[in-house]
């Protein structure tokens, strides 16, 4: 009787112990594979900031660009408004003249 329940006993340490470890395994595999989701997670995070700051810096450029050419069309429009009005004085001056 000893020996049978001793075998018992040291069959159920021995079941219990195989299950434990694999369960542990099965949980540390499980771990292992969060960490390298969150490691990808992480790596499309960094892609999509570098992204983003890329977008930025185009956008940046794109508006200083623009108002360049606002600057350039400024200048432009006031340059023909001054010779517009010169053209018109000279005008009422020979307009003055002839009359």
């Amino acid at each position: 009787m000893k020996v049978r329940l001793f075998f018992y006993f040291g069959l159920t340490v021995r079941l219990f112990f195989y299950f434990g470890l694999t369960e542990q395994k099965e949980m540390k595999q499980a771990f292992a594979g969060m960490l390298q989701e969150q490691k990808e997670m992480k790596r499309v995070q960094q892609e999509m900031q570098n992204k983003i700051e890329e977008i930025e810096t185009k956008a940046e450029e794109r508006h200083k660009e623009i108002l360049d050419q606002l600057t350039a069309l400024k200048h432009d429009q006031d340059f023909i408004w001054e010779k517009t009005v010169r053209h018109e004085r000279e005008i009422h001056a020979i307009k003055m003249k002839l009359s």
